[in-house]
């Protein structure tokens, strides 16, 4: 059956008539720039605690401070309308006066597209570590998380004895505090301090929002894939027997297109974050979203991921607990 509409529904489609810059101005009702803070259009907001940025790629982000909201133009037309996708980029077209997607509207010439912002893209901050063996202690800390020595090889995750940011020396191993680095295929870095005690001083990183941990592992077709928060619930799901993937953090969106793959590669996928506040929360909107459902392990339980569940309650609870959580949706 041919398509009701002239010209393929893609984002690419409408950025040949429009930018970036004018479909966020048109939803926040004002000029941008990357110095100023803005009011969300998505909730109440007294104060502004929004602003811009420009990833490494070069796509202009947007990102709520509160822990709300992050992600590009399109992805905010989705959360104002609550709609898919697709379904984004119409009301983008129509809103505009695009017209791009109307069979009634013959378009010779692609207008001049302005913008008034001059996108300096932000450079990653260059992170180089020292590599060291794991000791035992190293592995008795990762074998607690159910990952095994055979998983660290496979998901490039080593220990470093000392972490330097654009050659400013920043963290060395010790014994009380051990430090470990997740690779990833882009050449970004992630070094995680898990026995920090600083919750701020845990995590580096120069990863960004494109950067999914766990991606290039993934079979081509499977039965089941979870998208979870993190590298070492990755490891850890891997353990019980199930294939996962990640942003590299919680509070990132996970791309949509990325999405749609995986639901055309496995019969089923599940979002599977922590079961505190913000982890139900970004759990819930991400399934919106993605229209992906999403499970939790029950809020009072002890763990609360998958690699913590795992350490407080063994893998044979866990692994129960996760077949449980399947049957309900």
């Amino acid at each position: 059956m041919a398509s009701k509409f002239p010209v393929k529904v893609t984002k690419e489609s409408l950025l040949q008539f429009t930018t970036e810059e004018q479909i966020f101005e048109y939803y926040l009702g004002t000029a941008i720039d990357l110095e100023s803070k803005y009011h969300s259009p998505l909730r109440s907001d007294r104060y502004p605690t929004c602003s811009f940025t420009v990833t490494a790629s070069g796509r202009l982000w947007f990102k709520d401070w509160s822990g709300h909201f992050k992600g590009d133009c399109f992805n905010l037309v989705e959360e104002y309308y609550g709609c898919d996708f697709k379904e984004a980029l119409l009301h983008v077209d129509v809103d505009l006066g695009l017209h791009v997607f109307d069979s009634n509207v013959q378009r010779n010439d692609i207008k001049e597209r302005s913008t008034n912002i001059e996108r300096k893209v932000k450079e990653r901050a260059v992170i180089s570590v020292k590599t060291q063996p794991y000791s035992e202690t190293d592995m008795v800390y990762w074998a607690s998380q159910g990952v095994t020595a055979e998983m660290l090889i496979e998901y490039k995750v080593f220990v470093a004895r000392f972490v330097r940011i654009n050659d400013t020396p920043v963290w060395d191993y010790t014994n009380s505090n051990p430090i470990y680095v997740y690779q990833l295929p882009s050449g970004a870095m992630k070094c995680y301090r898990p026995l920090e005690k600083d919750k701020t001083k845990k995590w580096l990183s120069n990863a960004t929002v494109t950067d999914i941990f766990g991606w290039e592992q993934l079979p081509l077709q499977g039965d089941l894939c979870f998208i979870t928060k993190s590298l070492k619930d990755i490891m850890a799901l891997r353990y019980l027997g199930y294939w996962a993937c990640s942003p590299q953090a919680e509070e990132n969106i996970f791309p949509m297109d990325m999405a749609v793959e995986l639901r055309g590669s496995f019969a089923k996928v599940v979002i599977l974050y922590d079961n505190d506040e913000a982890g139900l929360r970004r759990a819930s909107e991400e399934s919106e979203r993605l229209n992906i459902p999403y499970v939790h392990f029950p809020t009072g339980i002890e763990g609360k991921d998958v690699s913590g569940t795992i350490n407080k309650q063994g893998a044979r609870k866990t692994r129960d607990l996760i077949t449980h959580l399947l049957s309900t949706i």
